[in-house]
């Protein structure tokens, strides 16, 4: 299930997470998971892609 899959991120770091603030306070695994979150995050909120011409 999705909770058991993110049992690393904590209310406290999912906060900082979508603030945009540095997670250099947490363990070194929950950042790189966190970083690998908030890319797939940003992928899917990006504006939608040009139409070809």
């Amino acid at each position: 299930m999705a909770d058991e899959q993110y049992h690393w991120l904590d209310p406290d770091t999912a906060e900082r997470l979508l603030r945009g603030e540095p997670l250099d306070t947490v363990d070194e695994t929950v950042r790189d998971q966190a970083e690998r979150l908030a890319a797939a995050l940003r992928a899917l909120s990006a504006g939608p892609c040009a139409e070809p011409a």
